[in-house]
């Protein structure tokens, strides 16, 4: 059985051996266990299948086994010390700490005191414990088959884990691999030997290389193999020209790409170009392709700009600025026109809950009775140590159920890029959405704004909403902030109202919705619709329903404007020109949303952005606009006459 049992085991070492391929003769151990074979009587023990010859053998006595501890304790990677003057023996590991006395039946072990069943005693000057004991003291697996009384000794020991990245997904031919080494022990244990197969200083050709790492600690013990692929391969060729070698002051240029991957895998391009140049004299054009594996290639050419004008900057991107961006646009907007409308103001009513604008605390927001048409606005900044949640709760306090439809909805965040909410919400809003039917039964209060309530805002994170809602009766609504994990039906009869801030709105407003009808101007006319200045286009006053105190909607946050123009002439086009600050939003035209811009940001005051361009005759159109959340004010919407083409296809720059 015994011999068995050895070839068993030296079988599966030799398997494991042979599936992580040939080891050094100190690295035979992969597996995570340490075993030991002896035999009571006999000089000759096994370690991990190594034969191995003691000095005095186990014994039986008294019905306990007896075993040599320091054959035992260091064979499961422990250190023993022994003091000759009071016949004492301390065996340590990174886990253990033993004590113990020749002739004392108590034995401790990390600090603990331990009853053996007999005292350690010498033979032949080695220490004998007794069996049992070793399983206490060292965590090992003891097992003693009675017919061969064959002990079996099995610890579990933690090998170091091998790890390793490449900085480079890919390397050029005759390149050399940028290698971050991560290899780490579960118990702390220092790395003191590497082993790699495949890592070379260069590789020279092509193809696909599996590099291999083992690790060693300082108890001798080799992880298991870790294996990555290292790439190198062809970079990607960069390489273009322009259709002509000289261009004319605001001349469109066209890009013809000729960049290819060697592999014929797809390339990103990142182009150093404009469109067209206004300043006379040569200009570098450059151009970086990237494959998939992030190997780069850059070209780079000259273009010789006339000083002799093709069209000026105001034409050129009035012709071919694209819907979405954002353009220079340095005329002197305050000298246009300003036109004025026929302003009808509807019966929805806004709830604008917006002070304390920054969450410190938990607490009430806002809290109102409405009903009808209603339009909920929301942003707020979490500054608290802590995840918070905010709920609109609606209380139907009547005896009937109360009917709740949301036609449109739009959430931006959580996120700490609170310029970039204003355009995420807004673009949400005004596209065409399904309706949502909520029931509010009678005397209950449910959380009603699913999508608000489920945006856990972490600390400094920001979110800015709103929300279009039917109402059939009155409903008493209560915004609260809690901590992520509160229920919020269960805690806010605790929660205290959080004051305003004195800068920021909240309040009741009696019209969320402004439709300005504009007779147009005549055609080649330049004019320009002032929004949200507070003069031209007043805030609305409404109520703070906490404090029955009048407050003004500085900025109309949550208004929308439906801008109609009548009859936009032909050739005209549509530009946003923020005068206040820095803008990001989004608007509807028609049934197109546009961001306003695409990305990025608008500057102030000598930039626009293109909202449309009407080459289809004279008609109606429609612009649904919103002051998004975070964005400074006012804005111009500017009209403006299409400079007539030259007949060119427009500027190409290969995406």
């Amino acid at each position: 059985m015994y011999t068995l049992l050895r070839l068993l085991y030296v079988w599966v070492i030799v398997l494991i051996t042979l599936g992580a391929g040939m080891l050094p003769a100190e690295a035979q151990l992969v597996n995570s266990d340490l075993k030991v074979f002896l035999t009571p009587g006999q000089t000759t023990a096994e370690i991990n299948g190594t034969p191995v010859d003691l000095d005095v053998p186990a014994v039986i006595e008294e019905g306990y086994t007896l075993v040599p501890l320091r054959f035992v304790a260091e064979a499961l990677q422990a250190v023993v010390q022994w003091n000759g003057e009071n016949r004492s023996i301390l065996v340590q590991s990174l886990d253990h700490h033993v004590f113990l006395q020749v002739g004392n039946p108590k034995a401790t072990v990390n600090g603990a005191s331990v009853e053996l069943a007999l005292e350690p005693q010498l033979r032949q000057n080695r220490a004998m414990v007794p069996l049992r004991f070793v399983s206490q003291a060292l965590e090992a697996d003891v097992h003693f088959q009675p017919d061969t009384k064959l002990i079996s000794i099995t610890r579990s020991i933690r090998l170091p884990v091998a790890d390793f990245t490449f900085v480079e997904k890919a390397i050029p031919p005759q390149g050399s691999p940028h290698v971050v080494e991560r290899s780490s022990h579960p118990r702390g244990l220092a790395i003191v030997d590497r082993e790699w197969t495949g890592l070379y200083d260069r590789y020279p050709e092509p193809g696909t290389y599996d590099i291999t790492l083992r690790v060693k600690d300082e108890q001798g013990n080799w992880s298991l193999p870790v294996t990555r692929t290292l790439v190198v391969k062809h970079p990607p060729v960069a390489g273009f020209r322009t259709e002509k070698s000289s261009y004319r002051s605001g001349e469109p240029l066209v890009y013809i790409n000729e960049s290819y991957d060697p592999d014929g895998k797809p390339l990103t391009l990142k182009w150093e170009a404009q469109p067209a140049y206004f300043e006379p004299g040569n200009k570098t054009v450059r151009l970086t392709v990237t494959d998939l594996y992030g190997l780069t290639s850059t070209a780079s050419a000259t273009v010789e700009i006339i000083d002799d004008i093709y069209y000026t900057k105001e034409q050129f991107y009035l012709i071919y600025g694209k819907v979405g961006a954002v353009v220079p646009y340095e005329k002197k907007v305050l000298d246009f026109p300003v036109l004025t409308p026929q302003v009808t103001e509807s019966n929805r009513t806004l709830l604008r809950v917006n002070s304390p604008e920054e969450i410190k605390e938990e607490g009430i927001l806002y809290r109102d009775n409405v009903s009808g048409p209603i339009r909920v606005m929301v942003h707020h900044l979490n500054r608290s140590p802590w995840p918070i949640r905010i709920h609109a709760l609606a209380h139907n306090p009547s005896s009937s159920p109360i009917t709740v439809r949301i036609t449109r909805q739009g959430l931006g965040g959580p996120s700490a890029d609170i310029l970039h909410l204003g355009r995420v919400h807004l673009t949400k809003f005004f596209s065409i959405q399904s309706e949502q039917v909520i029931t509010v039964p009678a005397g209950k209060t449910i959380n009603l704004l699913s999508s608000l309530s489920a945006a856990q805002m972490a600390p400094n994170a920001c979110l800015s909403g709103m929300w279009d809602l039917e109402v059939s009766a009155p409903l008493a609504f209560t915004f609260a902030a809690l901590k992520a994990e509160d229920d919020p039906l269960e805690h806010v009869d605790r929660l205290p109202v959080l004051p305003a801030d004195g800068m920021h709105i909240r309040g009741t407003f009696p019209v969320a919705d402004r439709e300005l009808l504009f007779d147009v101007l005549p055609a080649g006319e330049r004019g320009r619709i002032v929004l949200a200045d507070s003069q031209l286009d007043p805030p609305e006053t409404g109520i703070d329903a906490m404090t029955g105190q009048p407050v003004q909607n500085l900025g109309n946050y949550g208004v929308v404007y439906t801008l109609v123009l009548s009859r936009l002439p032909d050739d005209t086009a549509i530009l946003l020109n923020p005068r206040g600050g820095n803008f990001c939003g989004a608007v509807r035209i028609g049934q197109q949303v546009v961001q306003v811009p695409t990305s990025g940001y608008a500057p102030p005051q000598r930039h626009a952005v293109v909202l449309y361009r009407n080459e289809d005759g004279p008609h109606r159109i429609t612009v649904d606009f919103s002051p998004p959340s975070g964005s400074y004010l006012p804005v111009n919407i500017l009209l403006l006459p299409i400079p007539e083409s030259k007949g060119e296809p427009g500027p190409l720059i290969p995406s």
